[in-house]
């Protein structure tokens, strides 16, 4: 009889004692025939290459640093559960996502939008939670460091930190049991400061009925928030559709398919802008410190997963947003945006990603003050493209260029859908770039005109 594989994570401080328990819990179940695979915990190589640069470090905000965490932790321990999973393996995870979401909301991001950072992940069968008191992790912390200076200087203000961890894990816990979204379908709390041999047991005991009902089925295997997969809403409409970001500047924004002209427009829009004494700021994709060079490898290498694609996408944008468009706007000057929210969020949810998972993702982005849409047929776009001329070369290249049309044409209809309810000005883009950047003006209107100053001296 096969046997479906099971998720069982471990969450709590450092020196909690998580690993020592799940080496134990692993014993007992190969005893008992079953094949174990422990994921260790991971940090995010990202995180720390950024950390330790000094042109990307002062880049590096709590909310970058969530996202590039997130990314991590998708095409690491995520892949690796998926795959051990799939093999029918029971997969120990010391350090899931319980401990991943209280550490962000610990470090000053917002709740909700920490929670649904998370949601494409694995709902473990079960999460055992080792209670342990920020003082005794502290001081575990330091006798494991052998008594080290920096440690014993650092104690003090990692304490109020260790502290706002272990609130938001309870939190967590407390709405286990009555929140249909859950992050784990089964719970169990210990007490970290009990005998390891007294937690084993009951995480054991935890463990039986499982092993016994783990048969080959989907129960237990969906991701956290999976629903019945026609849950796309108009949320992100509601959201940020012509509504005010509270600054003094504008945040003009150029959607649409690939090669419809958008760099090229939003090039003439600051031309004129500049032309009639307007401070134009243009900004696009990829041009953050530090996302931006994983997004370009993530192109070259291909294959990356959808949602860490989107996941890289949020980090680019949260870097510039923080530190190059929410500045400009509380300067008074017109950002102009080639590609917004709009675009990775069209184009995960073409992938098949959950669009009410990616709007949360993007919810920290200030509403932006207009959005054109260029509108180009997906047939313009392909023909358009550098690949058209690859597409009969060999049958691999036939595939890719076939995948790469009804990708276009799977954006282009959420596009197509999400233009009136978010009240996007659509501007046909299939002509000569002089009409098309007549109509873009003129769909900007007001945003445009001189300033007082300038018109008084003409």
């Amino acid at each position: 009889m096969s046997r479906r594989g099971l998720l069982i994570t471990a969450e709590g401080l450092d020196r909690s004692g998580t690993g020592r328990l799940l080496e134990l819990l692993a014993r007992w179940l190969e005893r008992r025939g079953r094949t174990v695979e422990i994921v260790p915990p991971a940090s995010s190589r990202s995180v720390r290459r950024a950390a330790a640069s000094r042109r990307t470090r002062a880049f590096l905000d709590a909310r970058v640093a969530a996202l590039l965490t997130a990314v991590d932790f998708e095409r690491g321990t995520e892949a690796t559960v998926r795959r051990y999973l799939a093999r029918g393996s029971v997969v120990l995870v010391d350090r899931y996502v319980w401990t991943a979401i209280a550490r962000e909301v610990a470090r000053g991001l917002d709740r909700g939008w920490s929670r649904n950072l998370y949601q494409f992940a694995r709902r473990p069968d079960l999460s055992i939670y080792v209670r342990q008191a920020p003082d005794e992790a502290l001081r575990r912390t330091v006798e494991d460091g052998n008594g080290n200076g920096i440690l014993v200087a650092a104690s003090g203000a990692l304490r109020p930190f260790l502290g706002r961890v272990v609130d938001e894990i309870e939190l967590l816990m407390e709405g286990a049991d009555r929140d249909a979204g859950a992050i784990a379908l089964r719970r169990l709390v210990l007490d970290g400061g009990a005998p390891i041999s007294a937690n084993a047991e009951a995480a054991r005991e935890a463990v039986k009925p499982l092993i016994a009902s783990s048969r080959r089925s989907r129960a237990g295997a969906k991701a956290v928030g999976e629903g019945s997969g026609n849950e796309t809403t108009n949320a992100q409409g509601k959201r940020i559709a012509r509504s005010s970001h509270g600054e003094r500047g504008y945040l003009l924004v150029l959607e649409g398919l690939d090669h419809a002209g958008r760099s090229t427009h939003a090039d003439l829009l600051a031309r004129h802008l500049r032309e009639i004494g307007r401070a134009p700021v243009v900004t696009s994709f990829g041009e953050s410190n530090i996302a931006g060079e994983l997004i370009r490898r993530a192109k070259a290498e291909r294959g990356w997963d959808p949602t860490a694609i989107a996941l890289l996408y949020a980090a680019d944008l949260a870097e510039r947003i923080e530190h190059l468009i929410r500045p400009a706007l509380r300067a008074g000057l017109i950002v102009i945006a080639d590609r917004y929210t709009y675009t990775p969020v069209a184009r995960a949810v073409a992938r098949g990603v959950d669009q009410a998972w990616l709007e949360g993702i993007f919810a920290f982005a200030p509403p932006p003050d207009r959005v054109v849409l260029l509108d180009i047929p997906p047939s313009v776009a392909v023909a358009r493209s550098a690949d058209a001329a690859i597409a009969s070369t060999t049958d691999r290249d036939r595939a890719r260029f076939e995948d790469y049309v009804r990708f276009q044409r799977r954006v282009s209809s959420w596009f197509a859908d999400a233009a009136s309810p978010l009240g996007f000005d659509v501007v046909a883009a299939d002509r000569e770039a002089e009409p098309v950047q007549r109509d873009i003006r003129a769909a900007l209107g007001g945003l445009l005109d001189p300033e007082p100053l300038l018109v008084a001296l003409s």
